[in-house]
């Protein structure tokens, strides 16, 4: 992928021409399913553990350097997630450090993820900061592409 190009309209939709990109209703929710769905392969994946560190490594088999996210799939209720859903780590802090606890990178063989452990954790939903009771209601999945 050359460039993301984002761009407002009506209705949801993949669009190719030139630069690869999407268009989505105009609601963050819709941003994060098309940017999600960019990202087709991925990782199992690993529960979390409160106040444990997790660091995952492993080769995506891709040519050159891949462009990793992560998210925490939501495994019970908690924090007003329902099983299933997907947050980007990007929106979780550490209310103490108000630092991201999540590390992701990659390079030409393997995708690194590092959770420190830290403990407890908020979440930025809907303009608001919401409470995450434990991260065992929750698994770190990477995608890539």
């Amino acid at each position: 992928m050359d460039n993301l190009n984002i761009q407002l309209c009506p209705t949801p939709q993949f669009y190719v021409g030139g630069h690869a990109g999407f268009r989505f209703a105009g609601d963050l929710a819709s941003l994060a399913a098309s940017l999600v769905s960019a990202f087709a392969m991925n990782s199992t994946a690993y529960p979390l553990t409160n106040g444990v560190p997790l660091s995952v490594n492993f080769p995506h088999g891709l040519a050159g350097v891949p462009i990793p996210r992560a998210v925490l799939l939501c495994t019970a209720i908690d924090g007003g997630f329902s099983p299933g859903e997907e947050i980007g780590v990007e929106f979780f802090f550490n209310p103490a450090s108000a630092v991201c606890p999540f590390a992701i990178k990659s390079d030409a063989a393997n995708i690194y993820a590092d959770f420190n452990g830290g403990s407890p954790i908020h979440v930025v939903s809907g303009g608001s900061e919401v409470i995450v009771t434990s991260l065992t209601n929750f698994s770190l999945k990477i995608y890539w592409q």
